[in-house]
Parts: structure tokens; sequence; C-alpha cells
């Protein structure tokens, strides 16, 4: 099954700096839910080997795989992530391209994803629907991640100058969990149907 998403946040940090952090792996895996490098690829330069572990419901995700950040464009500020996974016991596959770009907004940035995921297996039973919520809301935990990263980083007085944008660590997401996950995209769908309830009543 494969699904298309576009998601957006602002982040307070300059593009340069924000753009930076995106395409460093070792930084960016602690802000990703579940996420986890396993060590660099063997003859693969920049390529990570990696797993991902996620619980929905009675539902446990466990896969192994790869990431790594290709076709890095830093005068555009865009670059591809892509992502390759296989579930450990064997009951599926996941892959993900996603298109990440910074551009410079206000006093901060915006960061835009475009992904394009494919998935086989007992994830995919769950629904295209269902995917988008739970990848929209993954992406969500990932953007507080990074701002709580750039917000500890810069001291409270101004006249002290802040340390390298290299050297402060990533705050990590939190692991993901599925049943608050879950109850976010039930609720976020009964809010939808109540919002679109008086509408289709007068017809």
């Amino acid at each position: 099954m494969g699904i298309t998403l576009s998601n957006e946040f602002w982040i307070s940090a300059g593009p340069e700096e924000a753009f930076d952090l995106l395409i460093d792996v070792e930084r960016i895996a602690p802000a990703i839910p579940g996420a986890q490098l396993v060590g660099p690829r063997d003859g693969d330069a920049g390529g990570y080997d990696a797993r991902m572990d996620m619980r929905l419901g009675m539902v446990t995700m466990s896969y192994a795989g790869a990431i790594e950040i290709a076709d890095v464009d830093r005068a555009q500020r865009t670059a591809v992530m892509r992502a390759k996974g296989r579930d450990r016991r064997g009951q599926g596959t996941a892959n993900a391209t996603m298109t990440l770009a910074v551009t410079p907004t206000g006093d901060g940035s915006n960061v835009s994803i475009q992904s394009e995921i494919d998935v086989t297996g007992r994830v995919a039973q769950m629904g295209r629907g269902i995917m988008a919520d739970v990848a929209e809301r993954m992406i969500e935990d990932m953007a507080k991640s990074l701002e709580a990263t750039f917000a500890t980083s810069r001291p409270p007085d101004p006249a002290v100058p802040s340390p390298p944008a290299d050297k402060a660590p990533v705050a990590p997401a939190k692991a993901p969990n599925g049943l608050a996950i879950m109850a976010s995209v039930i609720w976020k769908r009964l809010r939808r149907r109540l919002r679109l309830g008086p509408a289709r009543s007068e017809h």
C-alpha cells in the first residue's frame, strides 16, 4: 500500500541551523519516535543501519533496515531522506522517501516534508487513512523534539553566546505510545465528523 503525505512545521531556528540538523542522521534519529541507529553501514558512506519499534494496540511492529540522506542541495536547503525496513518477524516491509525543504520565515524556519511511503504486511491492513494520521502524529512529535532542542540550546541571557548548533544534543522524542496515538487519531476523526454533521443534515 502506498501513501503520499505533505507536512509542515515551524521551528524557532535560522534556516542554516535547521537544515544542518535535519541532514545529520546521527543527530536527527533521536527526534524520530521509535527510531534507533545501530551504526554506519559497511561500505555505504552516509548510510546507517537502523531499527524502528512501535506498538499499536495489540500489534507490535519492529523493523530492521537502513536510513540515509541523499541529494543534498545546500543552496536551496533541500535534501532527500530514504528509509527502508523489514519486519523482524518477516511480516511486512516499509519504505519511505522524504523530501525535506527549509525556508526562512519570520524569526524562524518553515520545514516541509513530502513523503512517499509504501508498506506491506500487518501495517498495510490498518488502512491508508489511519496510516496517514499516525504518520502525521509522529511528525508532530518530531517537530516538538526539534523545537525543544533549539529552545534548550539557547541561553536565557542574550548577551551569553549560544553553543555551536552542531554541539547541541537533540532532545529525544518520546517512544511512540500506540494507545495514545490511536486515541488521538480516533478523536480527530470524531471531531471531523461532528463538524461535518450539521452541514449534511441540512440537505
